[in-house]
């Protein structure tokens, strides 16, 4: 890819030196390029969202921080040559897209950039542009400042070079193909025997299975296939990582003359999957139409990632699978964007 076209990009994303978002002129913030092959993580988590910009502000979380510490961690002990966190008030739209942009500029073929989400998520119609998704509405995750559309995500992607693997781990509602260009292909290599999903919204406060009547956490475990002390059966119970449609329409409203721009400049420049070069594979929490539930400590997916990494699977795709088979309100979701790089998929996972 062309300097002229990245900087085409760039400004299509909102980012331009002389845009609202600032200057990235200053040092890459990943520090200089390595000889050896390098893996970047960037672990975004937020617990609260700014109630400047979000109108009305959503319901706090206690888990989304303490997921993307927890990944972290994964990071690090898998020998990663740098790991940003960005937490709560730090992961405005401006340090993610800068500390991506940025990755962008120093990563070359054979790298890994690993960038995990915990946060509120949302499926709807944020700004004017008529939309061309399967679903009709756009999926994407909650910055602090920043309700970043799936499409504002890709355009991000798109400045990697050719080579260059992708890794997003998203827990957040409705995550499913939150990575993706409008109207690409469905997911890739789906699981066809996924347990069965009861989709359902938090009917009360967190619960503890000990703590419920006699017979009801024995009862929701033999019907959701779990064991009942496994915690996936009250994680129901918990917060959903969801916007509503109120939510969502009044931050739009009230940044109408940003989202307005910023997504206009954004679709104009998507033209088609072939843009991207790159190799990006996103493992999602759940599907678009579904809520992601957070939790104590960690929300119920990043939960079960940590269980089953305490054993680690050999791959990508045996990594899912074993979350997938753990979760039952809430089904995660494999897909690939970009380059399909079936090589990449087989790896041990977090391996640089």
């Amino acid at each position: 890819m062309s300097i002229s076209r990245r900087q085409l990009l760039v400004s299509g994303a909102g980012l331009a030196v002389s845009g609202a978002l600032g200057s990235f002129g200053s040092a890459n913030v990943w520090g200089q390029p390595a000889a050896r092959r390098v893996g970047l993580a960037l672990t975004i988590g937020l617990d609260k969202l700014s109630r400047n910009h979000y109108s009305p502000l959503p319901v706090a979380l206690a888990s989304c921080v303490n997921d993307a510490k927890a990944m972290e961690r994964i990071a690090k002990n898998a020998g990663f040559t740098k790991v940003i966190p960005l937490h709560n008030e730090n992961a405005t739209r401006f340090e993610v897209c800068r500390h991506i942009y940025h990755a962008s500029q120093r990563l070359k073929a054979g790298d890994l950039f690993l960038v995990t989400i915990s946060s509120h998520g949302f499926t709807g119609a944020v700004g004017e542009t008529a939309d061309q998704e399967e679903d009709g509405k756009d999926e994407g995750w909650c910055l602090y400042d920043w309700m970043m559309v799936d499409d504002e995500a890709y355009s991000l992607w798109q400045l990697f070079q050719p080579g260059v693997r992708i890794l997003a781990i998203a827990d957040t509602c409705h995550a499913g193909t939150s990575a993706k260009l409008m109207n690409y292909a469905k997911s890739l290599g789906m699981n066809p025997n996924q347990p069965p999903v009861l989709d359902a919204e938090p009917k009360g406060p967190p619960l503890n299975p000990k703590s419920l009547p006699p017979g009801l956490a024995k009862n929701l475990g033999s019907v959701l296939g779990l064991p009942e002390d496994s915690p996936a059966v009250t994680d129901v119970f918990y917060p959903a990582k969801s916007l509503t449609d109120e939510e969502i329409e009044g931050t739009y409203q009230k940044g109408k003359a940003d989202y307005d721009a910023v997504l206009g400049s954004v679709l104009s420049h998507l033209k088609s999957d072939a843009a991207m070069t790159a190799s990006g594979l996103l493992i999602a929490s759940s599907q678009d139409h579904q809520s992601s539930f957070a939790g104590n400590p960690y929300s119920a997916f990043t939960r079960e990632l940590v269980e089953v990494w305490k054993n680690p699977p050999g791959s990508y795709r045996d990594l899912f699978t074993a979350i997938l088979g753990r979760l039952r309100w809430q089904t995660p979701n494999w897909y690939p964007f970009g380059v399909l790089d079936p090589q990449f998929h087989s790896q041990r996972p977090f391996t640089v």
